[in-house]
Order: structure tokens, then sequence, then C-alpha cells
């Protein structure tokens, strides 16, 4: 089922070698596009860094004459590659990429398992050491970087300015056009005592899971749901959505803006377009 709705259509694309790069770099720092708590570069050297030393004590151990057992980390080590090798096949099959660094969060306990059995085994006392070094340093920094940014007072300020300003029996527009930066769920999981409407235009699969947003929230396919609604809407734009213009074009004279607030925020570089509008 999952492989029939992503054949369908998907935001994951594959450009070489960024995707490459990403995905090894991902394992060791959590760098996505968007959510960048340290270069490319200098995660990328701690990355190289840490496999060169683990390859170096793989050598060593295998001309030493009293061999260390690593079984474990070899049945881990195969484990994720066979994830990384199944997610390639699948990509042929459907033609259409699946691969993304996100989505090996569900094997990097086996991947971080290889590395610490390893360092544990036949690693270096002092190359361990450095290596420590290394990730409490890199881990600093990351850490620093994403409590400065998942908690910058411009987070804040969309959620407060829709809280200034709602009120009873209005109404919460929201889409997810293009897999863009879903602004409008986090509006929407701030005021779950309003109704909310789910505009998913390209058809995704995800009713089920969107229940999570709780009883107010529907999903609608079109525009059509406001065609007997009169009262005051919050359209709530991001990315690449249109949803208030598609509005205008579909009700012209019955939508009225009310108020309108971009607002750009360091979580995750959302995008808030609000748009306060009254239909008649």
């Amino acid at each position: 089922t999952q492989m029939s709705q992503v054949s369908s259509g998907f935001w994951i694309g594959f450009t070489f070698p960024d995707t490459l790069i990403q995905l090894f770099t991902f394992q060791f720092t959590g760098n996505l596009d968007i959510t960048k708590q340290i270069s490319t570069l200098e995660s990328g050297i701690y990355g190289v860094i840490f496999c060169i030393y683990i390859i170096t004590c793989i050598i060593k151990n295998k001309k030493s004459k009293n061999k260390k057992d690593i079984q474990p980390a070899k049945l881990a080590i195969m484990i994720y590659a066979g994830v990384f090798l199944g997610a390639i096949a699948i990509t042929l099959i459907i033609d259409q990429p699946i691969i993304y660094a996100r989505y090996f969060l569900v094997v990097t306990g086996l991947f971080i398992f290889t590395l610490t059995y390893l360092m544990d085994k036949i690693g270096n006392k002092y190359g361990n050491i450095v290596i420590i070094i290394l990730t409490v340093i890199m881990s600093l920094i990351v850490n620093i970087e994403l409590i400065q940014t998942n908690y910058d007072k411009t987070n804040k300020e969309p959620i407060n300015y829709v809280k200034e300003n709602i009120k009873q029996g209005d109404i919460i527009l929201y889409g997810n056009e293009g897999g863009g930066p879903g602004s409008g769920f986090v509006i929407a999981a701030n005021f779950p005592q309003y109704m909310e409407y789910f505009y998913n235009k390209e058809h995704w699969g995800v009713e089920e899971a969107y229940k999570a947003y709780g009883p107010n929230m529907e999903t609608v396919y079109d525009l059509d749901f406001l065609q007997n609604y009169t009262g005051r809407i919050w359209i709530i734009n991001g990315g690449n959505q249109h949803i208030l213009e598609e509005a205008q074009e579909k009700y012209q004279q019955q939508i009225k803006i009310l108020d309108q607030k971009e607002y750009n925020i360091k979580y995750q570089s959302y995008y808030y377009g609000i748009a306060l509008v009254e239909k008649n």
C-alpha cells in the first residue's frame, strides 16, 4: 500500500552527490536541508574521521594473532546495510526515490551499536578518547544551535497573533501542498478547540494518521465545503500553498480579507502566511 501511494507522487528527490552526503552526515549530526545545526563540511570531516578510525581498528584486529569476536557488530551493520539496499531496490522497481536521510532513524541505533561495539572490543584506548572528545564537542555545538533555534522568540509570534485575534466560531483552514512546510498544522495544534480543515488537495493518504490532530479536525479535498458557510476563516498558507487565492477565485465577492500577516521563524525555517477572512 505504501509503495503504491509513494509511486503516485512524493517530494523526495535524489541529487548526486548531495543526497549521498546528507545520508552520511545525518547519521552523525542529524543535519537535513533546513535543519543544519552544523556545516556539512564539519560534520562530514567528523564522520570520515570516525569511520577511518573504525576501519583501522578492524584491519588491525584482522591481522592480530588474538582476534576478538566482532560478530554482533557484523550482524548489526549487515541489517543496516540491508535496509539501505532494500530502499534502493524499491526505488528502482517503482522508479521513484524513497531514500530520505530522516527515514534511517529507525535503524540508526544499529549503526551506533556497530561503532560503539567495535570501539569497546577492538578500539585503541587513546583513539577512543579522541573520538569521545570529538563526539562531545560536536554534540555540544549541535545541541546549543538546536536549542537556540527551537526556543527562538520568533517561533511564538504567529501563534500569539492568532491567539490575540481568534474568536469563538472561527474556523482554521490549512494545507500541505507539495509537501511544503506544514505551518498550518502548528497553528491547528495550538488551537484544538476550534474547527480545523486540512485541505488535502493532492489526495495524500494521510487521513487516518491526521486524526491525531483531534476530533475537531476534518480532511477536505476541495473548497466546496465552504459553499454554505458564513463567518470568519483563518487561512494558513505555508511554503508554496495558495489557498487564499484559490478561495478568492472560487467565491470572489463573498471573501473579504480582514487582516493579513507574514512570519518567517527560525524553527524548521517555517513560513506563515496568515490571512483572516470573512465569507458572506
